[in-house]
């Protein structure tokens, strides 16, 4: 149950947020798409070991993942995907974004 995923977080003087976002839907080079709802996350900034009981679906709007985040301290990640029995096998992609900002301010 430990995730593999995590972010170290820097921060000099002060605190920061961290947001995520995904670009797309999940898509194949050959064009098939698997909409992005079934792709969610969870996250903990206390311990590697993430709680899949809360999935948070990825959107292409930054959700925000860690907050008031001081030097040294890590995001950690855990991604799932749920695939339709009907939808076509293949290799799916999509790409991750991450901003960091000062504590409170917007991404």
């Amino acid at each position: 149950n430990i995730t593999q995923y995590w972010i170290n977080v820097s921060v000099t003087g002060g605190t920061a947020d961290v947001y995520m976002k995904a670009n797309d839907n999940l898509k194949t080079q050959g064009g098939n798409i698997l909409i992005l709802a079934n792709e969610t996350f969870s996250n903990s900034t206390i311990n590697a070991s993430v709680p899949a009981s809360v999935k948070i679906p990825l959107t292409t709007s930054y959700a925000l993942i860690g907050s008031g985040l001081t030097n040294g301290q890590l995001i950690y990640l855990k991604f799932f995907l749920s695939a339709p029995a009907a939808q076509a096998s293949g290799t799916y992609n999509n790409s991750l974004s991450f901003k960091a900002v000062e504590n409170g301010q917007a991404p």
